[in-house]
């Protein structure tokens, strides 16, 4: 330590850099206390001021998580963005992951590609859910899979979850609820920074997998009623909305958990009831403008509910309406 520390101050960049995560990271365990975060990001900060890439992708995850700093995702973004264009594969993926958030598909299908292709674990489950949603590229469960198992084999949580959901749903593979459950059982002991998350959100599919409450397989439509639902008349309203400022022919109006292939997302219109108490998955419905309506809320998604977006087929926040 005392060399690393001499190294440091003598301005060696990677001394700069390795010193800041022992403070960060190793320090605390090793030696208890808080974490000195202002020295850490002073160390970060003179180590990007030569063109450390790790340096830049470690305040980053500082400013993307909050820690020491104020969270700031758009810092993050530009942190992150430093990083990968110097060729760190997990600045990479978080880079994808963090335009995936701020919905610029565009730019995380771009990103999460270069993840996958410099084998970054994280990116590439990223990649995998842009596919499953067609984000940023066209749907293909058979591609989303594909880049799920990667991760996972890796060692990805998430990814491990996302295989056992497309087991559930019945998502480009026959439905298998002892598969869905073997996965997520995998998923609930993987360790990560979001195991709370993870296993919360793996115990409801799992309960309702030995509760026998299996979903419909994909695409295969069920009665499609607004009768009962939660925001059934927040659905109406702005279904007939819709409906009133339309032209020409409508979407049909078969009902399901998916639209038919083809159709138009932006003739989707999704009510999120953010008063439900569930911190996960709040009960979501989608319609569209010649009737039918999509329950989502049962669905295993990858991105359900996550920071308050609908997972419909609405273009996003409306004033007026959590959709």
């Amino acid at each position: 330590m005392d060399i690393l520390v001499q190294q440091a101050d003598s301005g060696d960049a990677e001394a700069q850099f390795l010193l800041a995560l022992y403070l960060q990271h190793s320090k605390p365990m090793l030696e208890g206390g808080e974490v000195d975060y202002a020295k850490a990001i002073d160390l970060y900060n003179r180590a990007i001021a030569q063109g450390h890439a790790g340096a830049s992708f470690a305040l980053g995850r500082l400013y993307d998580k909050g820690l020491g700093v104020k969270e700031d995702l758009q810092k993050a973004i530009e942190l992150y963005s430093v990083a990968a264009k110097a060729g760190h594969a997990e600045a990479m993926g978080w880079l994808a992951a963090s335009y995936f958030a701020i919905r610029d598909d565009t730019f995380a299908f771009i990103w999460a590609n270069k993840a996958a292709e410099a084998g970054d674990a994280g990116g590439t489950n990223v990649l995998g859910v842009l596919h499953h949603k067609g984000y940023g590229t066209e749907k293909d469960y058979t591609k989303a899979m594909e880049l799920f198992h990667r991760a996972a084999e890796a060692g990805e949580c998430h990814a491990l979850m996302n295989v056992g959901g497309l087991y559930y749903n019945g998502d480009g593979v026959p439905q298998d609820g002892l598969e869905a459950e073997r996965w997520f059982q995998k998923a609930k002991n993987c360790q990560s920074e979001d195991a709370a998350f993870i296993s919360e959100y793996t115990d409801k599919f799992l309960g309702r997998i030995r509760d026998g409450q299996m979903p419909e397989p994909l695409r295969e439509a069920r009665p499609g009623s607004t009768e009962g639902l939660i925001g059934a008349a927040v659905i109406a309203a702005i279904a007939a909305a819709a409906a009133a400022a339309a032209t020409g022919d409508g979407p049909s109006g078969v009902s399901g958990h998916d639209p038919p292939d083809g159709e138009w997302k932006a003739e989707f219109w999704c009510y999120t009831d953010f008063s439900d108490s569930h911190p996960v998955n709040k009960p979501t419905y989608c319609k569209n403008r010649s009737g039918g309506v999509w329950d989502r809320s049962g669905l295993f998604d990858p991105c359900a509910g996550v920071d308050g977006w609908c997972d419909g087929f609405g273009l996003g926040p409306k004033l007026g309406f959590n959709q």
